[in-house]
């Protein structure tokens, strides 16, 4: 009698571990880190950015990603990194499975959702929370898993609910070795330089360049330090957007700058308005503002250039 109750009681231990044992396997289940298929990126055509009422929609067309209904030239750059989460988002550790969403910043008011679509198709959703304040980590939850992870980088820096910040900054854009010619107006004075070819043969080409800068009056330039301001104007970036032109009063110029290669390159600055330039540009359809040391330091250059000292005066 005594040795049956030994045995139930070994049955009873045995059963009761085996119930243990599977109970921790379950939470251990539910503790691991999914493997996440991959999204090819050329699949992506299109992201979705929503959040506090507000959405932005960007797609692909024929290889530029474009920005809501205005069509907007989104970054490169940025939109490479929004593609690279989003093909394949890094997880690198389980948070909580408690869904208190509100303590990570993955509640409705807080968090941004942001989808991966093929056409009409979602590839992949997911909500995005606060900066996880550790590693450079943010708190997220895949769409049907109630469960918060760490995703690598700081996402609330990829994906912003600001069109501006998503807007591709180049204004101005040439290929320098193909530009004929370059004119600076402002301040009461005009320079233009035109590229002119040099004989190889001939005697006072000393530094062996093919092109030389000549202005109209005379004034002759070495190649390099042409390409030199060609550099500086080239592919600038504004600042920000001006998305309310009628209200800048943009019509009394203050500096224009021309660049001829194939076709023109128009480059328009008004005055300051705060610490920036307002400004147009042929290449780009939106008004906006400029850094103001970028403009003034091509001013400077070519009056330089042009033997003007800071006093306005030729340089003899």
């Amino acid at each position: 009698m005594k040795m049956k109750k030994e045995y139930l009681i070994l049955i009873l231990v045995i059963a009761a571990l085996a119930i243990y044992i599977s109970l921790r396997k379950e939470s251990r289940i539910q503790y691991e880190i999914p493997e996440l298929l991959e999204i090819a990126s050329e699949e992506i055509s299109g992201i979705v950015i929503s959040g506090d009422g507000r959405e932005i929609r960007i797609r692909k067309e024929n290889d530029k990603w474009l920005i809501g209904s205005e069509n907007y030239p989104a970054d490169k750059y940025k939109i490479g990194k929004m593609v690279d989460f989003l093909k394949k988002p890094v997880l690198m550790t389980v948070v909580s499975d408690s869904e208190d969403y509100l303590r990570y910043g993955l509640d409705e008011k807080k968090r941004i959702t942001v989808k991966a679509v093929a056409g009409e198709k979602g590839l992949r959703v997911v909500d995005i929370g606060n900066p996880a304040g550790v590693q450079n980590y943010t708190f997220i939850r895949l769409e049907d898993d109630p469960v918060v992870y760490h995703a690598r980088e700081d996402l609330r820096d990829i994906f912003v609910l600001d069109v501006d910040e998503i807007r591709g900054k180049n204004v101005i854009s040439f290929k320098a070795n193909e530009v004929e010619s370059i004119s600076f107006s402002g301040d009461g004075k005009e320079w233009t330089f035109t590229r002119k070819a040099q004989p190889q043969s001939e005697g006072d080409n000393k530094n062996g360049e093919p092109f030389q800068w000549e202005s109209g009056d005379n004034i002759k330039v070495e190649h390099a330090k042409m390409v030199s301001i060609l550099d500086e104007i080239n592919e600038i970036k504004c600042s920000k957007y001006i998305y309310d032109a009628k209200s800048e009063g943009l019509d009394s110029p203050l500096y224009v700058i021309t660049v001829r290669d194939k076709t023109e390159h128009i480059l328009t600055v008004y005055p300051k308005k705060d610490e920036d330039y307002r400004a147009v540009s042929s290449d780009n359809t939106s008004p906006f503002y400029l850094y103001a040391w970028r403009i003034d330091n091509i001013r400077e250059k070519f009056e330089e250039i042009s033997g003007v000292t800071k006093e306005g005066k030729p340089d003899v």
